[in-house]
């Protein structure tokens, strides 16, 4: 009787992209902060320079471990992405509007930072963060609203780890549709104890 015996081999290799989440806060900040309670519709607008030749303008959500992309709009090829995020974002793709997006009956879960990221038909490209804060009525009264100001090319450092839109055409810097979460670093030595 012959018999074969055949063994096989799986090989998975997955690849995560360590980020430093202490950091964050200093790598993403924001051009500005904007103030709403619980329950309201929140306009994000993103400050473009006036007469800019606006081409595309992407809406993100930054999170310390991805960037979920909302609303994506490329006027060039007048078209519009649907998004993958969960959470409902009212936004519509004309040269008029498509610097703003919604959040509709606005939650605790809102709050952090927002990306608007766009470029101009002459190959020049813009961003601006917004720092979402939900408040109650008493306490947004009693804050100041300062904007912080960072050093422009600091926004850039943003981590694009990000949840694609559903159209297959890619959207202005990303070529993945990957989510990669983050780690603590950990050394690759034990140190010696005595």
């Amino acid at each position: 009787m012959n018999e074969a015996v055949a063994y096989f081999t799986c090989l998975a290799i997955m690849i995560l992209e360590m980020k430093n989440l202490n950091s964050f806060a200093i790598l993403a900040p924001s051009d500005g902060y904007l103030y709403a309670e619980p329950g309201q519709n929140v306009t994000l607008s993103c400050q473009l320079p006036r007469n800019w030749p606006v081409q595309q303008v992407m809406w993100e959500r930054v999170q310390p471990h991805q960037v979920d992309i909302l609303a994506s709009c490329n006027l060039s090829q007048g078209t519009r992405y649907t998004s993958k995020y969960l959470r409902k974002i009212w936004s519509t793709c004309s040269q008029e509007s498509m610097q703003s997006v919604v959040i509709p009956n606005a939650t605790a879960a809102d709050f952090g930072l927002y990306r608007c990221r766009s470029e101009a038909s002459t190959g020049e490209k813009e961003t601006f963060v917004i720092r979402l804060i939900l408040t109650d009525g008493e306490r947004r009264r009693r804050q100041v609203r300062t904007p912080l100001k960072e050093p422009r090319d600091k926004q850039s450092k943003v981590a694009t780890n990000c949840r694609s839109p559903t159209s297959p055409i890619h959207s202005i810097d990303d070529d993945k549709e990957d989510i990669y979460v983050n780690y603590p670093t950990f050394s690759r030595r034990p140190k010696p104890r005595f």
